[in-house]
């Protein structure tokens, strides 16, 4: 290790863009370790005394890398991403708010907190706290997160009102927050958040391999601490204080296992009771859909609200109007500007889908709609979608083969067999029941629905990362988490996932399954038509950290013939409005 004095031991403040910035804070924890936070502070409390509310922020990504740069050079993604976003002040990050609108303009302090192991921060890299929850039996981040949020809200230049905001990781960690009951946590604003992290890696029992790799290496282990200022010269030395993230992830896979039988314990929804706003992605089922919807079906609070986007990850949250509605709500709730009209936002409000276009479902009173009607459309031997029960299967039924892995692993589609003769409106979570055997140890699927216009051809959608996404709904599926994966689904209409023990697997033998696939909302003119895609390996379009490769779908446990039987169902949510 260097002997050098670490540039994040020194703390500095300074004046810059309209609000004054204190770098390398040290904030304490209750097991002795120190976290290291950057503090952005209106004129109105630095230089007047005033006492500000907090927004604030913990998470891995770094709070010094500035969001032009970020994941570079191991990833290009997300700097591309953020050179369609302004303004980008000179303390712009990664999925945060940004200095110049939320310090300058709207007179709020801003707090941003490295996790352990990140930065300047003390500690062993364990992203969500995996490795110390299971060591301490409780949630290892909600206890640096309640003391983050204490710490904040007994200040001298704090109201004692604190909020966290943020994306993704920073949306969840507002979650673990309010679960974790600090006094001084007034609400939370999280967009794109799964609210469940064994969910967020095993979409329907399936390991996203890609994307938790692409992540852990890309995004969260170059802001490692030790190695931005040199501290740690030796790779050794980092490995050592970091947990094997990954491996942790594909060797821990179902939900009543090491760290998720610790989170279904201490991670619950129904103990978050202050002010909520939730903003979902459509566009995002790989990871976080459905976590903000679960959330919002789930919490105590009184006071929650749910809106629904499509498309980039990043742009929601710095949109102007989303932005407008983030400041209502911690307005009302932080500054007690109990006329600024936030209670009469409607509590749901949901984008639709219409071709490329879309517009906001706000007269919503729940999600999924109460007043869903199931239609369903069955899979002909002939391999198509109809709404006409086909001739009795024990004489009719078609056994499609498949293969299970590897290049000769293929999809199948089903297109439905006509046009829709009148507008059809999706909201909700569609399913499948399907029969399904295979000859390898276990069986993947994956599904996709499509939008269809009126010659055939996919109407492409904007995916979560700007990549052009030909699905507008889908689904993943593994046959050893079957149970798991049905269980509740026809009572709450969102896949849930509870803790479930493995379900047995025999090669040759036939199962009924139900297969959720993630909530979706598509308005269908007259003319236009659906297509499902089911098979066992993703979709061309699917962006590579977003495919399900490597990890534990290996050769030796699906590499054999599949079979999906024809005489499925496939259940579609529809509403008239």
């Amino acid at each position: 290790m260097s002997s050098n004095k670490s540039n994040y031991q020194i703390t500095t403040t300074t004046d810059v863009a309209g609000y004054t910035r204190t770098k390398h804070i040290s904030i304490p924890m209750r097991d002795g370790i120190n976290l290291c936070a950057n503090l952005f502070l209106p004129f109105s409390a630095s230089k007047e005394g005033q006492k500000v509310p907090v927004i604030c922020s913990m998470g891995p990504y770094g709070k010094d890398i500035h969001a032009s740069t970020f994941g570079l050079p191991q990833t290009p993604i997300y700097a591309e991403m953020y050179r369609h976003i302004s303004p980008l002040g000179p303390d712009a990050v990664f999925e945060l708010c940004e200095p110049t609108i939320w310090c300058r303009e709207y007179g709020y302090a801003l707090l941003r907190v490295d996790a352990r192991g990140i930065g300047g921060s003390e500690g062993r890299l364990d992203p969500f706290g995996l490795e110390r929850s299971v060591l301490i039996d409780a949630d290892a981040e909600g206890q640096d997160l309640y003391d983050i949020t204490e710490w904040a809200g007994t200040q001298p230049w704090s109201t004692g009102r604190v909020a966290f905001s943020g994306i993704s990781y920073y949306g969840m960690v507002g979650y673990w927050a309010a679960m974790s009951k600090p006094p001084h946590l007034t609400c939370v604003l999280s967009y794109e958040s799964q609210c469940n992290m064994y969910h967020a890696a095993r979409k329907g029992g399936v390991y996203s391999n890609n994307f938790q790799s692409h992540w852990f290496n890309n995004i969260v282990l170059p802001y490692q601490a030790g190695r931005q200022d040199g501290s740690f010269t030796e790779e050794e030395e980092l490995v050592a204080n970091r947990v094997d993230y990954t491996k942790l992830l594909s060797t821990t896979e179902y939900p009543h296992e090491g760290v998720w039988g610790v989170f279904d314990r201490v991670r619950r929804l129904e103990d978050i009771d202050v002010p909520i706003y939730l903003a979902g992605n459509w566009s995002d089922p790989e990871l976080h859909l459905p976590g903000n919807m679960r959330a919002f079906n789930g919490i105590s609070s009184e006071y929650k609200w749910l809106e629904m986007h499509t498309g980039n990850h990043l742009a929601a949250f710095y949109e102007p109007g989303h932005i407008a509605m983030q400041r209502k709500f911690l307005d009302y709730f932080l500054f007690d500007k109990k006329e600024n009209g936030m209670l009469d936002v409607p509590r749901i409000q949901l984008l639709q889908h219409h071709g490329t276009e879309t517009f906001y479902r706000e007269a919503e009173v729940a999600f999924p709609p109460p007043d869903a009607e199931d239609t369903i459309f069955y899979l002909t031997p002939d391999q198509t979608l109809s709404t006409t029960n086909p001739a009795d299967a024990d004489t009719t039924r078609t056994a499609f083969k498949t293969k299970g892995y590897g290049p000769e692993a293929t999809n199948l589609h089903f297109p439905l067999e006509s046009p829709f003769t009148e507008s059809f409106e999706l909201l909700g979570s569609p399913y499948l029941d399907l029969e399904v055997s295979t000859s390898a140890q276990d069986l993947d699927l994956f599904i996709y629905l499509r939008a269809l216009d009126a010659d055939g051809k996919p109407i492409i959608l904007t995916g979560n990362h700007g990549e052009p996404m030909d699905s507008f709904a889908r689904g993943f599926f593994r046959l050893s988490h079957r149970e798991e994966v049905a269980k509740g689904f026809l009572e709450k209409r969102i896949i849930d996932q509870p803790s479930v023990s493995r379900s047995e697997v025999v090669r040759g033998e036939v199962y009924k399954v139900l297969v959720p696939l993630y909530p979706a909302a598509f308005l269908f003119d007259e003319g236009q038509s659906v297509g499902l895609e089911i098979g066992h390996v993703n979709t061309p379009a699917t962006i590579p950290p977003m495919r399900h490769e490597g990890g534990d779908r290996s050769a030796e446990r699906f590499e054999a013939g599949n079979v999906i039987f024809s005489h499925g169902r496939l259940v579609l949510p529809r509403v008239r409005r």
